[in-house]
Formats: C-alpha cells, sequence, structure tokens
C-alpha cells in the first residue's frame, strides 16, 4: 500500500508514525521495511511508537539505519522522560526556510505511572 501511494504523487516526505512491528523478529522485519522504502527512492523517517521496544531495544533498530540514501531519522537530544527520536527536519525553498517538522518519541516505557493514566 505504502509503495502504491508514494508512486501516486510526488511526495517531498513520507513519515511513518511508530508501532512498525511488534514481534521477536522486530529488526528483522524492520530491516525488510528499510530495504522497502529505500528503494522507493523518496525521503522518509520514521518515529517510534509505544510497542517497538516490547521485544527488542532502540539500537538493535537503530543498527540497521546506518547504510540509508533516503531515510531523514536523527536520534536527536534525549528529552527528559523522552525516549530515542527526538528531531526536526527543515525544508527549504531557494535556501530560504519554508517549514518545520517537529518528531518526538513519546516514551511510553516509564517507569512509572499515574493511576489515572494507566499503563501505556
Amino acid at each position: 500500500m505504502i509503495e502504491k501511494l508514494v508512486k501516486s504523487d510526488d511526495f517531498d516526505l513520507v513519515v511513518i508514525t511508530g508501532d512498525m512491528v511488534l514481534s521477536n523478529a522486530g529488526p528483522r522485519l524492520f530491516r525488510t521495511l528499510i530495504r522497502t522504502m529505500e528503494a522507493l527512492e523518496t525521503p522518509w523517517t520514521f518515529i517510534f511508537g509505544n510497542h517497538e521496544t516490547d521485544h527488542s531495544t532502540y539500537q538493535e533498530y537503530l543498527a540497521s539505519t546506518a547504510d540509508t540514501e533516503w531515510l531523514r531519522f536523527k536520534v536527536g537530544p534525549e528529552l527528559d522522560e523522552g525516549g530515542v527520536g527526538n528531531f526536526r527536519i527543515n525544508f527549504t525553498k531557494d535556501d530560504n526556510p519554508f517549514y518545520t517538522l517537529y518528531f518526538f518519541d513519546s516514551h511510553a516505557e516509564r517507569a512509572e505511572y499515574t493511576e489515572e493514566e494507566g499503563e501505556y
């Protein structure tokens, strides 16, 4: 479906908004996603959801991103109670800022939750 959508227009950026995998095979499945997205030759990025680290670590996923050409993901600064992948992408036109997108990992794996929040 992503391939059909990307080929239907000339997109500036494709963003996958988390929960890409929920499996013991997460890193392997993530590598398949990377190959698929890179083959589209369209800038893309992702933000981690609250389930990627149910079975694997952020580092296991990030190890697969080193040799990408079209991926715009950045690790960015870790915020208080923040996760991995806090970054921004600046778009310019004729070397002038056009717009900025901000990406934040909600870091759902906190050690403690209030009763009102529940877990996750």
